[in-house]
């Protein structure tokens, strides 16, 4: 059965692929070799409660277990596991533990646990100790190769420019079926760093330094589902990514800049599937699909590109402290499950477009507003009705600031 006819994908069209993949192939399955995945982390998960077993994970973190060896952690923690499942999430849960940042190893002995943490943050190399530890409690876990599309502009300051670092992660085999672990962005995390772009406005309220690595543990990085990890990470040879219908690198390269927390909060791809948007108008809209676990807790970033404020009538336009200046408003309508951005953008440029959650990246879009030569252009009028929550399309604030022919295209 082949599915690379479907069209361009998007994490549903992916997800369906591997269902049906799942069905047309029955049992008949090398286990062995990596294969599309049947069952979503949630499904395969939704018997097991990790609570207790984190604690212990956690607990073991100590200066004396730093001086065991390899082998004698893994028989401790192995203790008090049921199945192979338990075994991968206390494993996983110990190797990501921020706790192992507060444990002194300066004067740890060769081959001793403390000896291999004092490495582990000397060279950050997490995933080769992670696949260790699981070799030595019987679970397979093969070492993958990869880019990962790094959510950060390279500073050519071009809308279609794409940065992408080599990158390492695992899948591993559990009740023979296979599952995709990055332990180390599970453990921890960088932030945002646009050099040659202007913040517009933002209602984000991080503090933390760009410069600055932050370790926190990130569940979703366990046992990621990879219709959404293929959004942010390529492994080398397409059998890793664990898909009936694997996607090419220029799909991977086209596709939107989206971390594997955006499909996490409830929001799935509709409108922009691609991380490039090239639009000839100010008003614009991004429509994401939500579920009824999505809180609606969004928070936004515009920036634009430097050099195109540097004149005085943009400077102006940009700067000043009016009504003006908010760019974006979202509106929830459970009812039809979308999730509308409202996008205005100043005046045409380049832009970049950053949506979070609190301090997580959930996505990232190139925004290029372009009025071609000779086009006549509408005036527009550019400020932002004031509406009700939840409250979408045409009232009497939208009527009275030109908005008429602006709503929610579903």
């Amino acid at each position: 059965m082949d599915f690379t006819e479907i069209p361009y994908p998007t994490d549903i069209k992916l997800r369906i692929a591997n269902r049906e993949w799942a069905k047309y192939h029955g049992q008949e399955v090398n286990t062995n070799e990596p294969y599309p995945s049947p069952l979503t982390k949630e499904e395969v998960l939704k018997n097991y409660s990790f609570e207790e077993l984190d604690k212990i994970a956690l607990e073991t973190i100590t200066p004396m277990i730093m001086k065991n060896s390899l082998p004698q952690l893994v028989q401790h923690l192995m203790g008090v596991c049921k199945d192979d499942m338990e075994k991968l999430r206390i494993i996983f849960r110990w190797v990501t533990s921020p706790k192992l940042k507060e444990i002194n190893t300066d004067n740890s002995s060769p081959e001793t646990v403390g000896y291999e943490i004092k490495n582990l943050f000397e060279t950050h190399n997490i995933i080769s100790l992670f696949a260790r530890l699981c070799r030595l409690a019987n679970i397979s876990c093969h070492i993958v190769t990869g880019v990962d599309k790094y959510l950060e502009n390279d500073g050519t300051n071009k809308t279609d420019s794409l940065q992408m670092i080599e990158c390492k992660w695992s899948i591993v085999k559990v009740s023979n079926k296979w599952y995709i672990c990055h332990p180390l962005y599970a453990w921890c995390h960088g932030y945002l760093k646009l050099d040659g772009w202007t913040l517009l406005n933002s209602t984000c309220e991080s503090k933390c330094s760009q410069n600055e690595i932050i370790y926190k543990y990130t569940e979703t990085y366990f046992m990621s589902n990879p219709e959404q990890f293929i959004f942010r990470f390529f492994p080398d040879n397409p059998k890793n990514q664990l898909l009936a219908r694997p996607l090419t690198m220029q799909e991977f390269r086209d596709a939107a800049k989206m971390n594997v927390a955006f499909f996490n909060i409830g929001l799935s791809i509709l409108s922009h599937p691609r991380h490039a948007i090239e639009t000839n108008k100010a008003n614009n809209e991004i429509i994401f699909g939500i579920n009824e676990n999505f809180d609606g807790d969004l928070s936004l970033q515009l920036f634009i590109l430097s050099e195109t404020v540097n004149n005085d009538k943009n400077q102006k336009m940009t700067m000043k402290d009016s009504p003006e200046k908010t760019h974006y408003i979202t509106f929830i309508d459970k009812n039809r499950a979308r999730c509308v951005i409202w996008l205005r953008l100043p005046f045409p440029s380049q832009y970049q477009f950053i949506i979070q959650q609190k301090e997580t990246i959930l996505c990232m879009y190139s925004i290029n507003y372009k009025i071609p030569p000779g086009a006549n252009v509408q005036k527009e009028k550019l400020i932002f009705p004031k509406v009700a929550s939840y409250n979408m399309g045409e009232n009497d604030e939208t009527r009275k600031l030109n908005f008429y022919n602006f709503n929610p295209q579903t």
